[in-house]
């Protein structure tokens, strides 16, 4: 959807973000009666995902929500895997800790989803809403405030009058640095290397993680007996695990975490991200909210 040069969009609140997190918080005011203006930088999501997919780790009252939002029925069951049981160990030790839903009496104790499909579905549930507008490929580049409420212009030159501007845009929130919200930050030294791999053994719906000297391994399970890595490890280590051949880097899966699940096969590329701690000085501004990452990581 465009904007024409000239409009001005009046709402109650305008979002900036249409990820996960701005299409969640979206799609939660939708009921209230609010009108809501969404603003993404990005491209609308595609019905195709990117390799390696990019998950999460949904425990049950995320999943309680996402029932009450009417978006977590239309994943489909190749799109959210249940984990039954956590385990943990440490590689210097013999310590280990194991979590079972049988023992709560539950089925699952959460689900790994894919953040596209999720992304797509909450998209989706919008598109049926007739409360909110979604604007893709902009970007906020000024914010004015009046008694009334703020006025947002975007790169384009169009301006919004809106009461309350809420950032869901990310740890480099362009929205928290408008509104003058300062950041603590630090930098724990580690990248996270990201894969979908294919294990010998099935991984019997439990997500794992094995404590290794320079950082975690984790291999959380996916549909079709595949799982999603991600090895946390020194940020000099990193390039040489993604120069890695698909061989190479499936034997040292193996080795690191002491053969638990048999031979690895790397099914999709690998990509990395520094892993730092972002916290906002304060969530909240003159008519300006923080939400997900561009709060906090």
């Amino acid at each position: 959807m465009k904007l024409n040069r000239s409009s001005a969009v009046d709402c109650d609140v305008l979002i900036s973000g249409a990820g996960l997190m701005g299409s969640a918080f979206a799609l939660a005011l939708a009921r209230s009666g609010l009108r809501m203006t969404l603003i993404e930088s990005e491209d609308p999501p595609e019905d195709t995902p990117a390799t390696p997919e990019r998950v999460s780790a949904v425990n049950l009252a995320s999943q309680q929500m996402l029932i009450r939002l009417g978006v977590w029925d239309n994943l489909s069951d190749h799109s959210k895997t249940p984990f039954e049981t956590i385990e943990t160990w440490d590689a210097g030790s013999a310590g280990s800790i194991r979590f079972d839903a049988a023992d709560l009496g539950l089925k699952a104790l959460g689900h790994i989803v894919s953040n596209h499909a999720l992304r797509l579905a909450l998209h989706r549930a919008l598109e049926a809403s007739a409360t909110h507008s979604i604007f893709f490929n902009q970007e906020i580049n000024s914010l004015e405030h009046s008694d009334e409420g703020v006025r947002v212009t975007l790169a384009n030159g169009n301006q919004l009058n809106t009461r309350l501007v809420v950032g869901a845009d990310g740890p480099h929130s362009m929205l928290r640095q408008l509104a003058k919200i300062s950041m603590t930050d630090a930098d724990y030294g580690q990248t996270a290397v990201v894969a979908t791999v294919r294990p010998s053994e099935h991984h019997g719906n439990s997500a794992r993680q094995r404590f290794l000297p320079d950082g975690p391994l984790a291999f959380l399970p996916l549909a079709n007996g595949r799982c999603s890595i991600v090895w946390s490890v020194p940020n000099d280590r990193a390039p040489d695990l993604l120069k890695l051949d698909d061989s190479a880097f499936g034997k040292a899966l193996e080795k690191a975490f002491d053969q638990r699940l048999g031979q690895i096969q790397t099914v999709s590329p690998r990509i990395s991200f520094p892993l730092q701690r972002r916290h906002a000085d304060t969530y909240i501004g003159d008519r300006v909210a923080l939400i997900g990452d561009a709060a906090h990581t």
